[in-house]
C-alpha cells in the first residue's frame, strides 16, 4: 500500500526533514516523449522558467546539490542563482539510471523492439541494474546528509526518486518535473521519505 500523503505546495517539512529531493524541470525528451535515462538532452525555455517557477516556493533551503546530467544540474543553476546561493555541488551518484537502447526511443518504439518488457517491468540488455541504481543514490543521499548542514534541495531524475521509494517498500509513483518528496537520513543512515512537494503545477510526461 502506498503511504505518501498527497502533494503539497511548497516545501513544508518537519524538523527532521533536511532534504528535498526532486525531478529536473522539462527537458527535450521529455517534451518528445523520448525515455532519456544517463543521456544527457538539455531543458527546454519551458524547464528553465519551470525552475524559476519552484525556486519562488523555496524559501527554506541553504544549498542546492544536483544530479551532473545537464537536465538536473541546470535546473539547480538557475534556481541556486534566483535565491542568492551557492552554485549547485554536483553529485554522479544522483545520475538517472542508464537505460542501455532505449535511451532517445518513445514508448512505442520500445514496446515494438522489446515487446511485453514495459509492462512486466524488464529492462533491455545494457541497462543499469534497478538495486545498483537504488544503492548509488541512496550513497549519494548519506554522503549529502553527513556533508551538508541545513536544508537541502536534491534535483535528481525520476527513476532516482522511485528508486528511492522502492528502498523503503513503497510503490511507484510517477513524478512530474518539479515534484518530489521531503527526506531525512537518521543517524543509522536509513532514508525516510517523507510529504510528497510539487513546486510547480505540472503533469508528469512520459518516460524517464
Amino acid at each position: 500500500m502506498d503511504r505518501t500523503p498527497h502533494p503539497t505546495r511548497g516545501s513544508s517539512a518537519t524538523a527532521t526533514d533536511r532534504l528535498l529531493v526532486v525531478r529536473h524541470g522539462q527537458s527535450l525528451w521529455n517534451l518528445q516523449g523520448r525515455w532519456q535515462g544517463s543521456a544527457d538532452p538539455p531543458l527546454t525555455d519551458t524547464g528553465r522558467a519551470q525552475a524559476l517557477a519552484a525556486a519562488r516556493q523555496l524559501g527554506d533551503v541553504e544549498h542546492v546539490w544536483a544530479s551532473d546530467l545537464e537536465r538536473a544540474a541546470e535546473t539547480g543553476q538557475i534556481i541556486a542563482t534566483a535565491l542568492g546561493l551557492d552554485q549547485p555541488q554536483l553529485h554522479p551518484g544522483l545520475r538517472e539510471g542508464g537505460l542501455g537502447p532505449w535511451q532517445g526511443l518513445t514508448m512505442e518504439e520500445i514496446d515494438a523492439g522489446w515487446p511485453g518488457y514495459r509492462q512486466d517491468n524488464r529492462r533491455p540488455a545494457g541497462a543499469e541494474d534497478p538495486d545498483l541504481v537504488e544503492q548509488r543514490v541512496l550513497s549519494a543521499l548519506r554522503q549529502i546528509a553527513a556533508s551538508t548542514p541545513g536544508r537541502v534541495l536534491v534535483i535528481s531524475h525520476a527513476g532516482c526518486l522511485y528508486a528511492l521509494r522502492r528502498s523503503i517498500g513503497l510503490g511507484f509513483i510517477r513524478y512530474g518535473n518539479l515534484c518530489g518528496f521531503n527526506a531525512s537520513v537518521d543517524g543509522q543512515s536509513m532514508i525516510r521519505v517523507g510529504t510528497s512537494v510539487a513546486l510547480i503545477d505540472a503533469a508528469a510526461p512520459e518516460g524517464l
